[in-house]
């Protein structure tokens, strides 16, 4: 139905922009072509190009998405957040091709570009990326630059010298959201499991995907029989974020006798 809605000439802009969202939490690898026909057929739509690149980002890879990235990104008029938003499509996958394509935007004047060539460099674990990022991060950067950043910094660094390099920066909610991250990158059994728990209720939906995900490949579903007893309880976000989790891994939430369960998909 959401993909229906998502393609259908008559459904409202506001309305359009929201479902890309939502199949983007879900993690339906259909949706890719999906998303691609509803940005090719509403071209006057402002932003859509740039929201359907952000949820390519966050779906599994395919030839179609990575067709539509590459012509945004060879586009020589193309809109620069548009642009930057296609770069993040292969730090997001780590994929080696943007390697290319960080080299072609190197020389670009503007800052935000550059931290989004420094950010796709940083996920390629390229160590030509640390000193710039180190720079960068030096000249006090806005919020969603800054947090570029400390998480590119994480990438090319291990945890004492993420702390060291870091040693002058505010510890702010970006700062504890990235030290988070890289830790739970190092943790094994029972530390990383402990980590993701305590991750759930994360005001980060990033944070929040990622700890469901990793729960559900460690322990399976019975991690969230607890959470299911008490749903009522669990706020909002962090049970839509359960619900997305539980799909894309092939379950359900369903109702009955008036219980909460876990089910299979059909």
């Amino acid at each position: 139905a959401m993909h229906r809605a998502l393609v259908a000439p008559d459904t409202a802009p506001q309305v359009r922009s929201r479902l890309i969202v939502l199949v983007q939490d879900l993690g339906d690898p259909r949706s890719v072509d999906v998303i691609i026909k509803a940005v090719e057929t509403n071209p006057e739509q402002p932003g859509l190009l740039r929201d359907g690149l952000r949820a390519l980002a966050e779906l599994p890879p395919s030839p179609a998405s990575y067709s539509v990235v590459t012509s945004v990104l060879e586009d020589p008029g193309g809109n620069a957040v548009v642009q930057r938003q296609a770069l993040l499509y292969f730090a997001k996958h780590r994929d080696q091709r943007g390697a290319r394509w960080a080299k072609n935007f190197a020389d670009e004047d503007d800052v935000k570009m550059r931290v989004a060539i420094l950010y796709l460099a940083a996920s390629l674990e390229d160590p030509k990326a640390l000193q710039p990022i180190i720079n960068l991060l030096q000249e006090q950067p806005r919020h969603t630059d800054r947090y570029a950043l400390l998480l590119g910094l994480s990438y090319l660094t291990n945890l004492t010298e993420f702390e060291e390099l870091t040693r002058g920066q505010p510890r702010d909610k970006e700062y504890e959201s990235v030290l988070r991250a890289a830790t739970f990158r190092n943790a094994q059994g029972q530390e990383l499991t402990t980590l993701a728990q305590q991750m759930l209720d994360s005001p980060f939906p990033n944070e929040r995907r990622l700890a469901i995900d990793t729960l559900l490949k460690v322990n399976g579903v019975d991690e969230f029989s607890p959470l299911i007893l008490r749903w009522e309880r669990v706020p909002p976000e962090t049970r839509a974020a359960i619900a997305a989790g539980l799909y894309r891994a092939g379950y359900q939430l369903v109702e009955k006798d008036r219980q909460l369960g876990i089910e299979r998909l059909p």
